[in-house]
């Protein structure tokens, strides 16, 4: 009894020993160094090795040991850098070439970035200043690819990284990144523009002000402006909006920001002389042809509302001919086609309110007026229906045509059309 006990005190004493037993990291920052070492010596017979050190020298930077050396991670820029500067050389030789990590070079910049802050001694910070002004080139390059890669904000991250870098450099008297005022506001640009296209709009608008308070102007500064504060501040929106279209009158893309503003408030007036200019800038988008035909459209039926008969006529012939236009431009645009439909169904719905109002009148003079109004009612649906036919075959799941088909069909006595569009609402619900 007593040898057993004996074995299992030898087992327990045994288990703590292998629990207490520590990993050797400062094992793995020789490791990580050693094959570094190896790989700058000759990268093409040691190209494993270079993965090999940024495996360790991972593990080193966040053990308790190491996670505050400067030594470690200088050691980690270091080897970041490297595999930044490899693929670097791949882009060169081929842009369309892999980018294994995309925040590689912001690896090495971190881990520069930690040994300036870490940093008690003069050279600590020489050497992650040092190590920076090499890893910006590399964020710059990779950056540039990201951005071609419609990887904004990984692309936005690099940009950044660059910028601080310069910053830094600056701060203590160092030769910067960039040795042009110039070029250091296109990294800014570049940045802010990355930054838009990631929907990281905070960090776009820091940078777009920032450029115009250093005189740096360009359309798409306005233009970001004004989306960040278009509802967050919509005078103030207005405002850099209005200074984009004074500076740059001939800018498409501020003139499309200004129309979608103005439709999205509702002033159609003020659109009618922005969408002609846009026309003579575009004279093939069929979309700003839709939008002035829509405008009109809408004019038409305010006035029809507030009885402005001659107004209503006018604008009524001015969308019939932009929508046909439109027509003529892409026979098979769905809104356009809808759309001119859509405007002899209103057109016939309108007179239908005339329709009812004579519908009681029982002389002679009555009848004839009531049958009169009635033929041009059912006129202007006959022309609605070729459109919302056309329309149903270029979009056959649009429940406003299917509907306006349903009551066009009734009207006719076409039965099983009407039928045939009501089931498949039904099925649509």
């Amino acid at each position: 009894m007593k040898k057993i006990l004996f074995i299992l005190l030898s087992i327990a004493f045994v288990g703590s020993a292998v629990a207490q037993e520590a990993h050797d990291y400062k094992k793995d920052l020789k490791k990580a160094k050693k094959f570094l070492s190896k790989y700058i010596f000759d990268p093409t017979e040691n190209l494993d090795k270079l993965s090999k050190a940024a495996s360790l020298i991972d593990g080193v930077v966040q053990s308790e040991d190491y996670k505050l050396s400067t030594k470690a991670w200088t050691l980690r820029g270091k080897i970041y850098n490297e595999l930044a500067a490899r693929d670097e050389v791949q882009l060169q030789l081929n842009p369309k070439n892999e980018i294994k990590d995309p925040k590689v070079a912001l690896k090495a910049f971190n881990s520069f970035i930690k040994t300036y802050e870490n940093a008690v001694k003069k050279y600590q910070k020489k050497d992650a200043l040092k190590g920076l002004r090499e890893t910006a080139r590399y964020l710059n390059s990779i950056g540039y690819a990201l951005y071609g890669r419609k990887d904004f904000k990984s692309a936005y991250e690099n940009f950044n990284a660059v910028l601080k870098i310069d910053d830094l450099l600056k701060e203590n008297d160092k030769k910067p990144v960039f040795s042009k005022d110039e070029d250091y506001l296109n990294e800014v640009y570049i940045a802010g523009i990355a930054a838009t296209s990631a929907n990281m709009q905070d960090a776009a608008k820091t940078h777009f002000e920032y450029l115009l308070s250093k005189g740096y102007d360009k359309p798409v500064v306005y233009e970001g402006l004004f989306k960040y504060y278009l509802e967050k501040d919509p005078a103030k929106a207005e405002e850099y909006l209005n200074k984009g279209r004074a500076k740059y009158p001939e800018e498409t893309s501020l003139l499309f920001a200004e129309i979608n503003y103005y439709l999205k408030k509702g002033e159609m007036d003020k659109l009618i002389d922005k969408l002609k200019l846009a026309r003579e800038k575009e004279p093939n988008n069929v979309s700003i042809v839709v939008t002035e035909a829509n405008i009109y459209d809408n004019i038409y039926q305010k006035a029809l509302d507030s009885n402005d008969v001659a107004k209503a006529d006018e604008y009524f012939a001015k969308a019939k001919k932009t929508y046909e236009e439109a027509l003529e431009m892409d026979p098979k645009n769905f809104i356009a086609t809808y759309s001119m439909g859509a405007l002899y169904y209103n057109k016939a719905a309108s007179v239908l309110k005339e329709v009812n109002q004579l519908a009681d009148d029982f002389s002679k003079d009555g009848m004839k007026k009531y049958e009169a109004k009635k033929k041009e009612m059912d006129g202007y649906f006959d022309q609605a229906l070729p459109y919302f036919e056309k329309a149903r075959t270029l979009n056959p799941k649009d429940r406003n045509t299917l509907i306006a088909l349903k009551e066009i069909y009734a009207r006719k006595n076409m039965m099983d059309k009407s039928k045939e569009c009501k089931e498949l609402l039904d099925t649509l619900q």
